[in-house]
């Protein structure tokens, strides 16, 4: 963000960012991270700030590309369990 435009948040104010992940540290980019995750809660993006988030939101993503998307009540996980 500190080395100018275009950068990350301009790329989300243009609608050319479907998802952040993000995994700051240290006082500068705890800065960035403020300006960067308004935007994308203004613009609708989701923003992962963990390793293991990302890790769970790509394997989800791959789940969504290999079969249907099925909602069904939360006790019905535990019955089958």
């Amino acid at each position: 963000m500190s080395e100018g435009a275009p950068n990350l948040v301009d790329r989300i104010r243009e609608g050319r960012i479907q998802l952040i992940i993000n995994t700051p540290s240290g006082k500068i980019p705890r800065q960035d991270e403020v300006r960067i995750r308004s935007t994308a809660i203004a613009r609708g993006v989701p923003v992962v700030t963990t390793v293991p988030g990302a890790d769970a939101y790509a394997h989800g993503i791959s789940a969504l590309k290999h079969r249907d998307l099925d909602v069904k009540p939360l006790q019905e996980y535990h019955r089958a369990g």
